[in-house]
């Protein structure tokens, strides 16, 4: 499996049916994170130091946080093309970070 720090990286090509795990790193820690598919068919989100992730319409995606870091992790499929959003919220200052990374599936 492949790791990538979204903010490090803002494209990546993925063989279909690979399994790659993107990172959304934050210098802040956190309390929510929100990562979005390109067709807005497929979201995940978890609060921080809660035991449950909500992931919408797959089964192929899974999402982890860490103190400064929300991870997604998905098994590619060609409908993973396209630019994928992580959303973070910081805990202290209650400021909205965005970052985006394009996943090119071959």
């Amino acid at each position: 499996m492949r790791t990538v720090i979204v903010q490090n990286q803002t494209s990546l090509l993925v063989m279909e049916g690979r399994m790659v795990r993107m990172s959304c790193r934050t210098d802040k820690p956190w309390f929510f994170c929100l990562w979005n598919s390109p067709s807005l068919e497929q979201s995940c989100a978890i609060q921080y130091q809660q035991p449950t992730s909500v992931c919408t319409r797959s089964n192929r995606t899974r999402i982890f946080g860490g103190r400064s870091s929300c991870d997604l992790q998905i098994k590619v499929s060609r409908s993973d093309h396209g630019t994928w959003m992580c959303l973070v919220n910081d805990n202290t200052e209650f400021n909205t970070i965005k970052k985006f990374i394009s996943v090119q599936v071959g």
